[in-house]
C-alpha cells in the first residue's frame, strides 16, 4: 500500500514524492517510469519533501520526529528533531539556503541546514502549510487559531488574523500576489500579500470538495488537489474563477500537487485502492471561470482523519 502524499519536482528533472504506507520515497519520471527508494525508519508516515539549495530531495517522518534527506542517485540520510513531540509536517526551501518545516504536534517552526543542524522557533498555534515568500521571509499557516504567519530567516515572527477560528490541514505555495493556502473546512482557497493583506476566501464550485495540496502557477492557474471531490482544481490569479477537473479513478483521494518541469500538473492519490501519481495536462489558456458541478460528497474532518489513517497506515498528528 504506497499510499503517496506529497509531490514536488526535483532538480533532475523528474518528480519526486513520500510514500506514507510504504516508508519509501518515490521518483516518476515525465515518462510515466518511477523508481522507489527505502527509507531506514520505515512506515514512520512520511509525509512533506521539498527540493533543498544542496540538490538534493528533503522530507519529513511525521511519526519518526525525523526530517530526511535522499540524493537524486537515492542516498538517504536521517536526522532527528530536537524536540521530540515535533510531528514535522511540511517542508520547504527556504530563502537562506536552509530546510524550513512546519511543527504539527508542537507550536514552532524548524529550520534546518543542509548539514542537519536544527533550530527551533515558537510561534502561537501548531503550524501546518508552509512556504517560502517572495519577500525573503518564511510563510506558513496555524491550524488551531486560524493565523498565516511570517518568519525572517534570522526569527523575527508577524501573525495576521484570517478571520476563521480553525483551519483543516491548510496547505500554501507562493503564487501569482502572494502566498495562497487552502481551507478544508471553508472548502475554499485564500491569498494573502506580502504585506499582510487578505482576499477570499475563493469558494470551490463543489460544496464540500475537500481542498489539501497546492501547487505553483502554471497556464495562469495556481493548481490544487480536492481530496474528497475526487478532482484537480486550478483558481485564476484574481480568484474570480475555479475550475475543476475529475480524477478518472474514483475515491482515489487526490493530496499532493506540484508543477512539473514539462509545465504539467502532477499529483498524488492517496487512497489505498490508488496508490497511484496523476497528470493533468492544463489548458493552453486560463478556462472558463465555470467548473465540474458535481453533488457535495459531505466527507466531515472526522471523516477525512479515518480516511488519512487508513491510507497512510500511520496516525495524524492533530492539535
Amino acid at each position: 500500500m504506497s499510499a503517496p502524499v506529497f509531490i514536488t519536482a526535483g532538480p533532475d528533472g523528474a518528480l519526486w514524492f513520500t510514500e506514507s504506507g510504504l516508508g519509501k520515497i518515490g521518483r516518476i519520471t515525465t515518462d510515466g517510469v518511477i523508481t522507489e527508494f527505502p527509507v531506514a525508519t520505515g512506515a514512520a508516515y512520511l509525509h512533506g519533501i521539498a527540493s533543498g539549495s544542496d540538490g538534493s530531495l528533503w522530507f519529513t517522518e511525521i511519526d519518526a520526529q525525523i526530517v530526511g534527506r535522499i540524493t537524486t542517485a537515492g542516498a538517504v540520510t536521517e536526522f532527528p528533531v530536537p524536540n521530540s513531540a515535533s510531528a514535522p509536517f511540511e517542508i520547504a526551501a527556504g530563502p537562506d539556503g536552509n530546510l524550513w518545516f512546519s511543527e504539527a504536534g508542537g507550536a514552532r517552526i524548524g529550520r534546518v541546514t543542509t548539514s542537519g543542524s536544527f533550530t527551533e522557533f515558537p510561534i502561537s498555534s501548531p503550524a501546518h502549510g508552509i512556504a517560502a515568500g517572495p519577500d525573503g521571509n518564511v510563510w506558513f499557516t496555524e491550524t488551531n487559531v486560524g493565523l498565516v504567519g511570517r518568519l525572517s530567516p534570522s526569527g523575527s515572527l508577524a501573525e495576521f488574523p484570517t478571520g476563521t477560528g480553525s483551519f483543516e490541514l491548510p496547505c500554501m505555495i507562493a503564487g501569482p500576489g502572494g502566498l495562497w493556502f487552502t481551507d478544508f473546512t471553508a472548502s475554499a482557497i485564500r491569498r494573502i500579500t506580502t504585506a499582510g493583506q487578505l482576499f477570499g476566501p475563493f469558494a470551490t464550485p463543489t460544496p464540500g470538495a475537500g481542498p489539501l495540496g497546492i501547487g505553483a502557477e502554471a497556464s495562469g492557474r495556481v493548481w490544487f488537489a480536492e481530496a474528497t471531490a475526487n478532482r484537480i482544481a486550478g483558481v485564476s490569479s484574481d480568484g474570480a474563477s475555479i475550475v475543476e477537473f475529475p480524477v478518472p479513478l474514483v475515491d482515489s483521494f487526490p493530496t499532493g500537487v506540484a508543477i512539473g518541469p514539462d509545465g504539467n500538473v502532477w499529483f498524488t492519490e492517496q487512497a489505498e485502492q490508488a496508490g497511484r501519481i496523476g497528470r493533468l495536462v492544463p489548458p493552453p489558456a486560463p478556462p472558463p471561470a465555470e467548473g465540474v458541478a458535481v453533488p457535495a460528497l459531505g466527507v466531515t474532518a472526522t471523516a477525512l482523519l479515518a480516511l488519512l489513517l487508513a491510507a497512510g497506515g500511520a496516525r495524524v498528528l492533530r492539535p
